[in-house]
């Protein structure tokens, strides 16, 4: 957020002289990088000169590591010069470093007051670091007008950043969805893949757009391209199903797939990453996918290992799927012990089929010793949540359930309370 974007054209002359501009600091840099050694050398001389462009260039290379070994230490130093000349950039990145601690002691108040100066000087990157503050209340009171302000303030600067930001302001806290579906078009025209992935989500669920789930898929498939691990989980929901057009089970198998291989990062790009239940949610519906022709030559053994993720994260119908998996040796060798575990795990949630399912085992003596007193109790269990198949078991294994009537004519009827008893003595 700190960082300023300078122009390329810059042809490096090999005697420094006169103090740089921006443009050329950053050019030099930009050869530093590339492995020049006469660039390095400049570079270090216009710093040891103190030259202000220059100490900001080095501090950008040295804090993130780039042809310098990192040393955040030696990074505040190097801005901290920089700012106290003036440089709007060194005072943002200077001000960054204060709120949070990097190289030295964290000071909120103190990353505040060189935000502002930056931000006064027309430093975009600036204003959307103190808008920040000001809407979370980081060393100010919470003002959420005042965190607006700054950031349409770097947006007329074109600021991806503070349209994404505003975006965010809007939707969440000051509720406004028209205003926040705006704000990340306009982020995500500028390439910005996480307010594309926001904007398809608003659309898809009809908050301050039309709901309209293929134009959400379109900008979920934008940001899912970007690596934005939510959208290509977004993107296979939607092609998996027939909402957004005609179902397109490879390309959905494809995104699950992609999303469940992508680490689980989104501290830097604005995501969360996939939670758990959408984990599990994306293992299981890759499973399903994995053994439909549909989506390409069904591969069981790829579906048993999605089955088994999405059961160890307890999805309940991932657990009955692998559960029957290993029934059928599906994807491995049959295992019968296994699969009356997860029979039984997917019970302990209430589902019908896999109380049914623990009821045969044990009836049958699979995986277990046969044992018809539990295989009634999970019958009956099942039968009480109207499973077929289990009524049937109870009625052609154990017989049908006794007749009232006939039960009342074998022991008598208890007489009325305060009537002589009239049963045989």
């Amino acid at each position: 957020m700190w960082r300023c974007t300078f122009a390329v054209a810059f042809l490096f002359a090999a005697a420094p002289c006169l103090a740089l501009t921006a443009d050329e600091a950053g050019a030099i840099a930009r050869r530093v990088v590339a492995g020049e050694a006469a660039a390095r050398a400049a570079l270090l001389e216009y710093v040891a000169r103190r030259d202000a462009e220059a100490e900001f260039a080095l501090a950008q290379l040295v804090f993130e590591g780039r042809a310098f070994t990192p040393d955040a230490g030696q990074a505040r130093r190097l801005a901290e010069r920089a700012a106290l000349r003036g440089l709007a950039g060194a005072q943002n990145m200077f001000g960054f470093l204060w709120q949070h601690g990097l190289g030295g002691e964290r000071d909120l108040t103190e990353a505040r007051r060189w935000y502002e100066q930056a931000a006064n000087a027309g430093d975009a990157n600036a204003q959307v670091n103190l808008g920040w503050l000001y809407q979370q209340g980081l060393g100010v009171d919470p003002d959420l007008a005042r965190a607006a302000q700054w950031y349409e303030k770097a947006a007329a600067s074109g600021s991806a950043a503070a349209m994404t930001n505003l975006g965010a302001l809007n939707e969440g806290q000051l509720r406004h969805a028209g205003a926040a579906a705006d704000w990340y078009e306009k982020a995500a025209a500028t390439g910005v893949p996480v307010a594309a992935y926001r904007l398809g989500r608003m659309i898809e669920a009809g908050n301050g757009r039309r709901a309209d789930a293929a134009q959400a898929l379109v900008y979920y498939l934008k940001a899912a391209a970007a690596g934005i691990v939510e959208a290509q989980f977004a993107a296979a929901r939607l092609l998996d199903s027939a909402t957004a057009g005609p179902r397109r089970p490879a390309q959905a198998l494809g995104w699950f797939e992609a999303a469940l291989m992508s680490p689980n990062a989104g501290t830097s790009d604005g995501t969360s990453g996939l939670d758990a239940a959408s984990k599990a949610e994306a293992s299981y519906r890759a499973g399903l996918l994995r053994l439909s022709p549909a989506a390409g030559r069904p591969d069981a053994a790829a579906a048993l290992a999605h089955f088994r993720a999405a059961a160890q994260l307890k999805h309940p119908a991932a657990m009955l799927r692998y559960a029957q998996a290993l029934e059928r040796g599906e994807g491995q060798r049959a295992d019968a012990a296994q699969a009356l575990e997860w029979y039984r795990r997917s019970a302990e949630l209430g589902d019908a089929e896999a109380l049914f399912s623990v009821g045969r085992f044990y009836e049958a003596g699979l995986g277990t010793p046969s044992d018809a007193r539990q295989a009634m109790q999970y019958f009956s269990k099942a039968a009480d949540k109207g499973h077929a198949g289990a009524k049937e078991m109870l009625n052609s294994v154990f017989g049908p359930p006794p007749d009232p009537s006939s039960r009342d004519r074998a022991f008598g009827v208890p007489a009325p309370f305060g009537l002589p008893s009239t049963s045989p003595r």
